[in-house]
Formats: C-alpha cells, structure tokens, sequence
C-alpha cells in the first residue's frame, strides 16, 4: 500500500514574503530524514502577538516565542534521523490505493522573533528560519529538551539535520526561502 503525505504551508506576514515553494522542499526533506514523509503537517508563519497568544493558551506563558510546535502524535521514542537518503527515485504503482496519511501535527513560527534571533547571534534570517523548522519538526518526532541528556540528543539531531539541508555549504537549501516585502508605493514628492 502507498501511502500519501502532504504539507501546508501559511504566511500571515505583511513584510515577509515566504518562499512557499522552497519551504515545502525543506518540510519534504526534513521529514524524508525523520522517516516521517508519510504524514501530514501544517508550517504557519505567524507576528510576535499571535505567537505571544498561542503561548499563553497553550503554555501559560505571556510572551512572544520563536517556535511552537503542536504534535498530534506520541512517539514511544524519538524518531531516528536518518544521516543519509537513497538515491531511489519512490514511485507508486498505479494500481496502489492511496492511504490517508496521519496528522504529524502544526510547527507555527513568529518571523519577528526569528529576526530578533538571527541579529542576535548573526545569522541570516533564512538560515534562522530553517533551524526553527528543523527544531519544531523534531518536536513533532518525538524530541524534547526538558532534561540534559535529551536536549543533547535534540542539539545532535539539530545539527544533523541542518549539515542534511547545506549548513556549510555556498548554497544551502535554505536560501532565499524568505526575504522582506519591498513597498512597491511610490514616495508622493
């Protein structure tokens, strides 16, 4: 049986345009990596207050976040990360049915404090961007940082993941998968 994965990507940003096309490559291949590719995820890319909201309904805490992630699964234990995918093109026979996939579950990302964190530690926005997707996705997977040896096997996981994607690279797939909207008004003189 083949089974059918999907993502959903929403950008409720008016001064970042998200590449959606290039969010969806890197959703793709985090969860070919995760061994995750046969479920189904939303990505949001959301303001400081909606964040600021979310957290406070669902964490209790009254302030604005990175990186929320909301898995719709319980992993006994987390999903092994995949260092290396086969270069196997995967193809369904015609006569397979198609199987629903399972909800993996929602990553919501604040672009504002994405921004706020990449000056801070002087990175590009994209790449911040795409740690952030790499951190939620792993939430999804069944990772958590609550104690020592497991934010260890998250930061491992992190960085894996991110080597997987071009950390390192000229070109990492992250490039360009968001940049400021430009105001195309002209200035009255």
């Amino acid at each position: 049986m083949a089974l059918n994965s999907s993502a959903t990507v929403v950008c409720q940003s008016r001064t970042y345009d998200v590449k959606v096309p290039r969010v969806l490559q890197l959703v793709e291949l985090i969860s070919m990596h995760l061994g995750v590719e046969n479920y189904q995820l939303s990505v949001s890319f959301v303001g400081s207050r909606a964040i600021r909201q979310l957290n406070y309904n669902f964490r209790g805490k009254d302030k604005p976040t990175d990186v929320l992630s909301f898995p719709q699964i319980e992993w006994p234990k987390p999903r092994p990360v995949k260092r290396k995918l086969p270069n196997i093109a995967r193809s369904r026979p015609a006569s397979e049915p198609v199987i629903a996939p399972s909800v993996l579950g929602d990553v919501v990302i604040s672009i504002p404090e994405a921004a706020a964190n990449a000056r801070r530690i002087g990175q590009s926005l994209p790449r911040e961007i795409c740690f952030l997707l790499v951190h939620g996705m792993l939430h999804l997977s069944g990772y958590d940082h609550e104690i020592p040896a497991d934010e260890k096997r998250m930061r491992n996981a992190q960085r894996v993941l991110m080597q997987a994607l071009g950390e390192g690279r000229k070109t990492p797939l992250w490039a360009n998968c968001i940049k400021p909207k430009h105001s195309s008004r002209k200035r009255a003189s």
